[in-house]
């Protein structure tokens, strides 16, 4: 019965890999639908943000490399990793806020892929907090500890 619970929990990880990828590469290589006028009166009223993107940007790269760190340590059920992801969303959801200050408009294709994402890191958070899965994450700070 595990068995099938871990792969379903890995499957839920490569989905979720899979999905945010696709929804930032459609949200960035299509172009922009918000009209021209629009995206010049969103910069005029946050001229701070296009002189502070390059700050954030050192917190975005750092951000996602504990999102993929998090996301390989819950792939092989390391036992800190359901904390690590938990604070990677939080701290990607904070920067988001402060960085997409104004009107922000991506393609629907990419707001339905991001709705997804967000639905399958609750099943991840879900599953590695609560049921079997959680067990196994157990199991691994055990043995970590024995060590």
């Amino acid at each position: 019965m595990h068995g099938r619970h871990r792969t379903l929990f890995r499957g839920l990880i490569v989905l979720y890999v899979a999905l945010v990828s696709t929804s930032l590469a459609t949200a960035f290589l299509l172009p922009d639908p918000l009209d021209e006028a629009i995206d010049e009166f969103r910069w005029s009223i946050h001229p701070g943000i296009q002189v502070s993107w390059n700050a954030y940007t050192g917190l975005i790269i750092a951000n996602t490399g504990l999102l993929l760190l998090s996301l390989g340590g819950l792939f092989f059920f390391w036992a800190h990793a359901r904390w690590i992801f938990v604070i990677s969303i939080l701290l990607g959801y904070s920067i988001g806020h402060i960085v997409g200050t104004g009107p922000v408009v991506y393609p629907l294709f990419a707001y339905d892929l991001g709705g997804m994402s967000v639905m399958c890191a609750g099943a991840i958070l879900a599953m590695s907090f609560i049921g079997p899965i959680a067990d196994e994450f157990l199991k691994t700070r055990d043995s970590q500890s024995n060590e």
